[in-house]
């Protein structure tokens, strides 16, 4: 504490091995403990007097200065990584990170209250109530505009925004005008404590996120493979659709990782998948 703020010190260049034999704070403590070196600093940010300590187990070395270089620069940047974490703990800071965050994210994410009331959209989920006559946002109200799945949707709504929230496992499957299947959606409740960054009032909310379903393929007639697969690479998405991984596949096949990696990124383009587990869906009946 005397020494100078702002510079790591090791303490073995204060301690020598001789008194530390000597010492009973450190027979008592630091040694009991498996500790034998160590390495401390203290920096001054305004108010705060910030202290880090490092401790190496009694079989290890001391300090050599290159390692006390490395821990000097943690020392430089504590006062910043406590500034964000101050900034992060503040009420009002969560809120825009959040979004931020869930704007990342390539699922749609809608935000609503037992009683339909939008309290945030992310980017994915405006860009699909653009194109999508399925679902709707109107006077700040979310709905789905088949009026038999409205009903369906409301409900698991409420009941994930419950005292104790009841989440139903399965989707819920939003219809086109031909009434086919067309948006799958979850109903899942928001973390309380994420709940009253959206709202003051700490009332529960509800995250849906829908997304859009890949069309089942076609059932191929005679030699006829759906999404004009050829036969390697419908070989493969069946293979992929009963759980064999890439490299199982390849040596089912005989062939090299790399050139099932390029029939993975063929069926991609072909079918509109993004990932194997897509293809898992689109193969698995």
């Amino acid at each position: 504490m005397r020494e100078p703020s702002g510079h790591m010190y090791a303490m073995h260049r204060y301690l020598p091995d001789h008194v530390i034999e000597r010492s009973e704070y450190y027979q008592d403590f630091y040694i009991r403990e498996g500790l034998r070196y160590s390495c401390g600093g203290m920096v001054v940010d305004g108010d705060f007097r910030l202290i880090m300590a490092v401790h190496r187990p009694v079989n290890h070395v001391p300090y050599d200065d290159s390692t006390i270089q490395a821990l000097q620069r943690v020392l430089d940047h504590l006062p910043n990584i406590f500034r964000v974490r101050q900034t992060a703990a503040q009420a009002h800071a969560r809120t825009p990170m959040m979004a931020a965050a869930l704007d990342a994210l390539p699922r749609a994410v809608i935000v609503v209250d037992d009683e339909m009331r939008v309290h945030y959209l992310n980017a994915a989920a405006n860009t699909m109530l653009e194109r999508s006559t399925e679902i709707r946002v109107q006077s700040n109200r979310f709905a789905a505009a088949d009026p038999h799945v409205a009903p369906q949707l409301k409900k698991r709504i409420r009941d994930v925004c419950a005292a104790c929230p009841a989440v139903e496992p399965l989707p819920l499957y939003a219809l086109d005008s031909a009434g086919r299947p067309a948006l799958e959606i979850h109903v899942v409740p928001l973390k309380p404590q994420l709940s009253l960054q959206f709202d003051r009032q700490t009332r529960p909310l509800a995250m849906v996120l829908p997304r859009r379903r890949f069309q089942d393929p076609a059932q191929p007639e005679g030699s006829e493979r759906p999404f004009s697969l050829s036969r390697a690479e419908m070989a493969l998405a069946t293979g992929l659709a009963s759980g064999l991984t890439p490299a199982q596949c390849a040596d089912r096949a005989g062939v090299r990782i790399s050139t099932v990696r390029s029939q993975i990124k063929s069926i991609f383009a072909k079918t509109g998948a993004r990932r194997i587990a897509d293809i898992v869906a689109l193969f698995s009946d």
